[in-house]
């Protein structure tokens, strides 16, 4: 089975019930809540590419780290994919040592995307499309 993890942010109707509960970042724009012109999510799920549907789904607030998400995502789909063979896709932010020693102990394949200076050295060393 072949899945994936992904995170975005999202637009979230705004209230005043909204930007309470999904929180606001100060920066040199916005000092309080009544400079908030959006409201903004943090967004993550845990996606069968193979049956085009997502095992699970995360609204947080904007502030809130991806990798957090992808944890409470594998924890919570853990018995529902228990028994499987597992290939598990990611993005650069998802290269954690912590997410990789988890995927290890449930025994998943997996494949994540290296950040762009992650063997510098030996790609500098490619000579040919095949290596």
């Amino acid at each position: 089975m072949l899945i994936a993890e992904d995170g975005t942010y999202m637009e979230i109707p705004y209230n005043v019930y909204n930007i309470n509960d999904f929180q606001f970042c100060m920066n040199q724009h916005v000092h309080d809540i009544f400079d908030v012109k959006k409201v903004q999510s943090k967004a993550g799920g845990l996606y069968d590419v193979t049956n085009g549907l997502f095992i699970d789904f995360s609204l947080k607030p904007a502030p809130y780290s991806e990798t957090p998400l992808a944890f409470a995502h594998l924890y919570r789909t853990k018995k529902v994919l228990e028994n499987q063979k597992i290939i598990y896709l990611a993005d650069r932010y998802y290269g954690s040592a912590e997410i990789i020693s988890h995927l290890e102990f449930l025994k998943y394949n997996y494949v994540i995307r290296g950040k762009s200076n992650f063997y510098k050295k030996q790609v500098a060393l490619i000579q040919s499309d095949d290596e």
